[in-house]
């Protein structure tokens, strides 16, 4: 549920730079028939490096073909490989062996991002069998990471120095210790999404065996660091998705590429859930760490879509009426940024109406029964009553209350909402390893353990204090419902507390600033950036059971960065131009005629002098000259 913002507006040059220096694919692509064979070769392998390495092949694979995936020259220092298969956008399958391929339960796995576990000690060659699931030839990338161990073991006579060795030499096996999906050893994660959420779930890492010794699961928990990075918005190419998926496949990679995810305080914390953003992918990774070693996971890809029809799923204008109402945000949103002050009883109502259709759009979301056009006529008809309402109560009251708790309550609850897209949400990995030194890291797991132990009895966190500190502050008092609606009830008070304090003031930094985010909105929504989701965010909180479990984070990329420029620029124009024409004005008009006392300068004939007695809020002479004889 929290998120990173720092350094966004360096983003484009962060991605450039990771895309320069992560692998390299090959521009050739190799044909795979049915019966064929996709060889990876070892021999490049660098025995100085003690780090996992990757070897990558991209393939087309033929319609329904079945065929061999085989991994050569194997080095005498690899323990194990991981060997996996990326298709593009459509599934395919993976099995130890040529007949489990053809739907032998708990022996093959099936998906666009999956892998299988091969212990490589003492060969030089191995070979898993692949299957196209579909009828027509698809696009795929061949990976093989191999591991290896530093040096020999040698096991002690005291139980502790034997902790010792494996903690120091040997790499953690990724889903060893599996006990919900069907391959034994699963290396790889499963992604569930839906209209609000992405969850993607992986199984416990496990020690590996030394010779004759099995160390329990359950006795030697491993630390799971989850990852997730974002592809360009918009951007369904499998050029693109290759090419991150590539960026994904290390351990360094992902230390490089992505941004680090904590878990939360609620569930597994083998789980992730994050808030689904149609139409720009996202690439998942997972890291287990045991001691000085570490292993990914295989890497998963999802656009928060069908991928079958880009046009309907991923975009949010899916509707005549949707895009006419769009359309319609802009040229609002041009106006109150304007001139919202100046024609208050128009900008008044529309304050109303953009709050009240909030409060419709969750109720008509809540509901669950309407489509996207039913949720958006309930926003419209909820808005306008709740516009109709505030003008009674100020024709009525003949107070300015009712105009300062609108215009409170509005802006409020949209830096609240802004508050809650904003606030850190996990953080780029810097140097935060555990210690090579074996004893360092068993202090500093145990460490860890107890401190997290009041959170989750099973959160086995990443034993850095920065991780913790933001962990603790933005899952504890936005994850629990009791702190969420605390804080929004304090955005909501101080609000309304400041616009009674100056409400001159506050009047135009509510125009500018939500006529301003009206405008950028309606091209929010044409070009595919993120700024809709400062509100929808906050309305899947309200709405979406467990959604206070899920990372926000959204992307921040070269479009979010001119709407933030643009935005920055409306507002800016917007407050000189109103503050130049309303500054000396009242800040409510009255809301009926206000009889003004006789001076001596009052006619004494009766027709004159009743005209004299009414003075309208649009009279400039009456505001900038008479201002001190208003009576509210």
């Amino acid at each position: 549920m929290i998120r990173y913002r720092s350094g966004y507006f360096f983003a484009l040059f962060f991605t450039s730079l990771a895309l320069s220096t992560a692998s390299e694919l090959s521009t050739t692509i190799l044909q795979v028939p049915d019966g064929g064979t996709a060889n990876i070769s070892l021999s490049t392998y660098n025995k100085t490096q003690n780090e996992d390495q990757a070897f990558t092949e991209l393939i087309n694979i033929n319609d329904s073909a079945n065929f061999a995936i085989t991994v050569n020259d194997i080095p005498t220092e690899v323990s194990f490989v991981i060997i996996q298969l990326h298709a593009y956008m459509h599934n395919a399958s993976m099995s130890y062996n040529k007949t489990s391929i053809k739907r032998t339960p708990g022996n093959f796995v099936i998906g666009t991002n999956i892998g299988l576990y091969v212990d490589t000690t003492g060969v030089a060659d191995t070979v898993v069998y692949a299957s196209n699931e579909n009828n027509f030839e698809i696009a795929g990338l061949v990976a093989v990471v191999a591991y290896r161990y530093d040096g020999n073991v040698c096991v002690k006579e005291y139980i502790k120095i034997f902790i010792k060795s494996i903690l120091y030499t040997y790499t953690p096996s990724p889903g060893g210790c599996n006990m919900e999906f069907d391959i034994k050893r699963s290396p790889f994660q499963k992604l569930f999404y839906n209209h609000a959420t992405v969850t993607v779930d992986a199984q416990p890492a496990a020690v590996p065996n030394i010779g004759n010794f099995e160390l329990p699961c359950e006795k030697y928990p491993l630390q799971h660091d989850a990852y997730r990075m974002y592809l360009p918005e918009q951007d369904f190419s499998n050029e693109t998705y290759f090419s991150a998926i590539a960026n994904m496949l290390t351990v360094r990679d992902i230390e490089r590429n992505a941004d680090f995810i904590p878990a939360s305080i609620y569930g597994s914390p083998m789980r992730r859930v994050f808030s689904v953003y149609p139409g720009t992918g996202s690439i998942h990774g997972m890291v287990a760490r045991f001691g000085s070693q570490s292993a990914a996971y295989v890497p998963i890809v999802t656009y928060g879509c069908d991928s079958s029809s880009w046009s309907n799923s991923c975009s949010m204008l899916t509707t005549t009426f949707s895009k006419v109402l769009c359309a319609l945000t802009f040229f609002i949103g041009i106006f109150v940024t304007m001139r919202g002050q100046y024609y208050f009883k128009t900008s008044m109502f529309l304050m109303g109406l953009l709050f009240g259709g909030f409060i419709g759009y969750i109720l008509g979301t809540s509901i669950g029964t309407f489509d996207i056009t039913g949720v958006l006529v309930s926003a419209l008809v909820i808005g306008t009553m709740s516009s109709l309402l505030w003008f009674v109560l100020w024709s009525c009251l003949s107070s300015p209350i009712p105009s300062l708790m609108l215009s409170g309550l509005t802006l409020g609850t949209f830096f609240f909402c802004l508050f809650y897209f904003t606030i850190p949400g996990g953080e780029r990995w810097r140097a935060q390893q555990p210690s090579r030194n074996p004893e360092v890291s068993i202090r500093v797991w145990r460490r860890d353990e107890a401190l997290s132990h009041t959170a989750s009895s099973r959160w086995y966190g990443p034993p850095v204090a920065s991780i913790n500190v933001v962990r603790s502050f933005g899952l504890l008092y936005l994850e629990v419902n009791a702190y969420f609606c605390l804080i929004f009830a304090s955005f909501l008070t101080v609000s309304i507390l400041i616009f009674s304090l100056i409400p001159l003031a506050g009047n135009i930094i509510c125009f500018t600033t939500l006529g301003a985010y009206a405008t950028i909105l309606s091209i929010d929504y044409y070009c595919g950036a993120s700024f809709k989701y400062i509100l929808l965010n906050a309305i899947r909180r309200v709405t979406v059971s467990d959604f206070n479990v899920a990372v926000i984070q959204p992307p921040y990329q070269d479009k979010d960065v001119l709407l933030t420029v643009f935005w920055s620029f409306l507002v800016i124009l917007g407050l000189y131009k109103q503050c130049a024409t309303n500054w000396n004005r009242a800040p409510f008009p009255p809301s009926s005629p206000i009889l003004v006392r006789d001076t001596e300068h009052a006619p004494l004939l009766g027709g004159q002098r009743y005209r004299s007695r009414y003075r309208s809020f649009n009279n400039p002479r009456f505001h900038y000259e008479n201002s001190s004889e208003l009576r509210f």
